[in-house]
């Protein structure tokens, strides 16, 4: 285990706090509309790595904030490479999830949910290997801990 501390523990703190008053607004203005409390996955691509086995066992910490999409092209454009992970994150409701920031993103059409920093991310044991156009991908799907 990594014993260093975060470089800024303040920023984290913060950014935490505004995350978590954004999921709180998204809670109450989509809770109307049913949309709060709905299942949605969510996708991240990162290009030119691997998963890791032991990510693979027992997950991980990211310890940045988490970009994510709900468009799985999105994630597949931004993270195509000859050796490509792509988590699939199931979130179970707004609880689970970062919020839809794409009200205030430069691209909304790429519908951006970005999760807090220290967001545990844990395997289901759901992995498969996709392969489009010479491009790999390993897509892991995961369950997250805000």
């Amino acid at each position: 285990a990594n014993k260093v501390p975060h470089p800024l523990p303040v920023t984290v703190a913060l950014i935490r706090d505004a995350l978590g008053k954004l999921r709180a607004v998204e809670a109450r203005t989509s809770k109307s509309s049913g949309d709060a409390e709905q299942a949605l996955e969510l996708y991240r691509g990162m290009k030119n790595v691997k998963a890791t086995k032991r990510f693979l066992e027992i997950g991980g910490t990211e310890l940045a904030p988490m970009s994510t999409t709900s468009s799985l092209s999105v994630a597949m454009r931004y993270s195509a490479s000859t050796d490509s992970v792509l988590l699939r994150i199931l979130t179970d409701s707004f609880i689970s999830r970062g919020p839809d920031i794409s009200f205030f993103s430069a691209f909304p059409e790429e519908q951006e949910y970005l999760f807090p920093p220290l967001t545990f991310l844990l395997p289901t044991g759901y992995v498969e290997k996709v392969s489009l156009g010479g491009q790999n991908w390993t897509v892991v799907s995961v369950k997250p801990y805000l």
